[in-house]
């Protein structure tokens, strides 16, 4: 992870300073794909959307933030560069094109909404299962979220490890201290 946006601490103010509804969005490519604006656009401002660029585009990190400056409520640099579990540790719930973040979000016990036509086919058993919600417009999706967010993050995560964040507090430069 790029070290120059990557910060626990700053990460953990986003992430738990709140109670407020935190939700994942990750991006595919460099785009800023038009329903994130539209869910920016209408969706409560206290709401605290984390966005995290594909791995492949850190380099349009710094123009996607600026895209996204006119948002309070949003945040790309923290999130695409911290490790993964450590961000679905405290997010309510993930939305995304057809990411497979949403098997990692899974693991932690958080639902995921998909929006693209793809996502249909290739999570199709999830959705079955109402693992993974298919909504393709804003309006549904904030919906979704606003009836029942809660129950888009198990009560229980998949995962039965220690906090990511304390174990990665243990390390620093690859060593444990």
């Amino acid at each position: 992870y790029p070290d120059k946006f990557y910060n626990t601490n700053l990460l953990n103010a986003k992430l738990l300073g709140t109670d407020n509804i935190k939700i994942l969005f990750t991006l595919q490519d460099e785009c800023i794909p038009r329903i994130l604006i539209e869910l920016l656009n209408k969706s409560p401002n206290n709401w605290y959307w984390s966005i995290r660029c594909h791995p492949g585009y850190f380099d349009y990190i710094d123009t996607i933030d600026g895209q996204l400056k006119q948002y309070n409520n949003v945040d790309i640099k923290v999130n695409s560069c911290s490790p993964l579990p450590l961000i679905l540790e405290h997010v309510d719930v993930h939305i995304t094109a057809w990411s497979a973040v949403v098997l990692d979000a899974n693991d932690f016990g958080i639902k995921s909404i998909v929006y693209h036509a793809s996502a249909k086919l290739i999570f199709r058993d999830s959705i079955a299962n109402d693992d993974v919600y298919y909504l393709d417009n804003a309006a549904d999706i904030i919906e979704k979220i606003k009836t029942s967010y809660r129950k888009l993050r198990s009560q229980y995560s998949k995962i039965k490890y220690p906090s990511f964040a304390n174990v990665l507090s243990k390390y620093k430069h690859g060593v444990v201290e």
